[in-house]
């Protein structure tokens, strides 16, 4: 058996992406899992604006380790990690009322079974309060 350049990158891909991963996870604990936690603290204004600017490239990173080694790894939550930071990154000054977005997912939900769900969404701000 003879051993090409491309085979022997293809047999330590999963070693190099795992080391990498290693190293960018000692330095940002956070890019490691899902994430949930960040999403939490991002939407009610807990995080700074430099950790988010760091949480953002680290979590591309970490994803892009993760899926170009090889390893197991899904895309929707980092998309989910990645777009609520970037949005308390881009609007710091904002923290999201949480229990607004839970009464518009079981109102649209809720409208969804009975075939309006445009109606039932579009009727929560035309008061601008945003409140049901």
């Amino acid at each position: 058996m003879c051993l090409t350049i491309g085979s022997f990158l293809l047999t330590f891909k999963p070693a190099v992406g795992g080391l990498g991963l290693g190293i960018l996870g000692y330095f940002i604990p956070r890019v490691f899992g899902t994430g949930f936690d960040t999403i939490s603290n991002t939407l009610t204004g807990q995080l700074g604006l430099g950790l988010l600017a760091i949480l953002i490239v680290g979590k591309i990173l970490a994803t892009v380790l993760t899926l170009g080694s090889g390893a197991s790894g899904g895309v929707f939550a980092p998309a989910l990690f990645i777009g609520a930071v970037l949005g308390g990154r881009v609007w710091p000054d904002r923290p999201i009322n949480i229990s607004w977005f839970t009464r518009l997912q079981r109102r649209l939900r809720h409208g969804g079974h009975g075939g309006c769900i445009c109606r039932c969404g579009a009727g929560t701000n035309h008061r601008r309060d945003y409140s049901f």
